[in-house]
């Protein structure tokens, strides 16, 4: 079942379309707005990571985009976080 959003921000499109006109330190800056409120959910969700061996929470990690903050875990040698976050067939 999708996540439905809790907020709804109206404008932000134009938004980003102005800042892209102010220039590349309007964007940085959009950038870094995105990555400190996806640093604030990464605190959040922390402590709800499970653990056993603590590889998984070792990896969450974000990141900033024009369009928003994004928190992603798992990486190649954890290829685990999706099942784990998600569930799996037989579970």
């Amino acid at each position: 079942m999708p996540v439905r959003p809790q907020l709804e921000l109206v404008g932000y499109r134009e938004l980003r379309r102005d800042l892209r006109k102010l220039g590349d330190e309007a964007i940085a800056c959009l950038k870094e707005v995105n990555k400190e409120a996806a640093d604030i959910v990464a605190t959040a969700a922390r402590p709800m990571v499970p653990v056993r061996s603590g590889r998984l929470k070792g990896t969450l990690r974000t990141t900033g985009t024009t369009r928003g903050g994004i928190v992603r875990m798992g990486r190649k040698a954890v290829p685990y976080a999706g099942p784990i976050h998600f569930g799996w067939p037989s579970r």
